[in-house]
């Protein structure tokens, strides 16, 4: 799932090798592009919303679909595991990885070598729309810790700390935008049998005021690969069930630029 400037909701249909278009308050269908590669796991899409991206992990290659044409750029297989796509400025490619680092990787038209991707690397899981670098990691006392991180003129700097009051199993950042950063909480509610209690927390990164805190339900028939996703201001969850895909979208205070 990703989504567009305007908030406009873009789902990667795999088995139809489609990616599927919800606009509007209430999510209603507004067409579907296609085809895509059937290999496809991942979406992201452009800011104008002209141009799709999709992941091929089997690959290790990224396709931009843009006005009929599909074409590719590389991905070095050393950023396993990537977990995120985004595009950037000028429509570059972003890939992020497990360890909460940016990687550009270029465009079609000028796809990056393998040495310039590392050189270009950013501190960060998703960035505020100033261009600082957030991450998330779970202190010592079970709380969670918002680091935010800017390039400096020789080394990434922490500019700045947020903790939230809760206790968390597991934390991860799913998205930014505006002055705003959005995570999903893990807490244990049962240990025998393991029950988790999930959240969605979305929070104002200059002072940690929680502008969004939504309980999320339990895992579906399938876990999607990127079931939160952010932007346009909006925060969105997709939700398997047994009679189809429940898609939410909510509008999250501060988070467009």
């Amino acid at each position: 799932m990703s989504l567009d400037a305007n908030g406009d909701v873009w789902i990667l249909d795999q088995l139809n090798e489609r990616a599927l278009r919800l606009s509007g308050p209430d999510l209603h269908p507004s067409g579907s592009t296609g085809p895509l590669p059937p290999d496809a796991e991942d979406l992201a899409v452009s800011s104008d919303g002209r141009a799709l991206a999709t992941f091929s992990p089997l690959r290790s290659r990224v396709f931009v679909v843009e006005a009929g044409a599909t074409r590719e750029v590389p991905v070095p297989r050393a950023l396993d595991p990537v977990v995120a796509l985004a595009f950037g400025v000028q429509r570059q490619l972003l890939v992020a990885t497990a360890y909460q680092e940016t990687f550009p990787v270029g465009s079609p038209a000028a796809p990056r070598s393998e040495p310039s991707v590392f050189a270009a690397k950013r501190e960060g899981a998703a960035f505020l729309a100033d261009g600082t670098g957030v991450q998330v990691l779970r202190r010592t006392d079970g709380r969670p810790e918002v680091i935010l991180v800017r390039a400096g003129s020789e080394r990434t700097v922490d500019v700045g700390r947020r903790v939230l009051n809760r206790t968390v199993h597991a934390a991860r950042v799913v998205g930014a935008g505006g002055g705003v950063a959005c995570l999903r909480l893990e807490h244990e509610a049962g240990a025998v049998p393991l029950r988790v209690r999930r959240e969605a927390v979305c929070m104002e990164a200059a002072t940690g005021r929680i502008v969004l805190d939504r309980a999320l339900p339990d895992p579906g028939s399938n876990l999607p690969r990127r079931e939160l996703a952010m932007g346009g201001g909006r925060l969105a969850f997709i939700h398997p069930e047994n009679n189809g895909l429940r898609v939410v979208a909510w509008s999250v205070p501060g988070g467009a630029p």
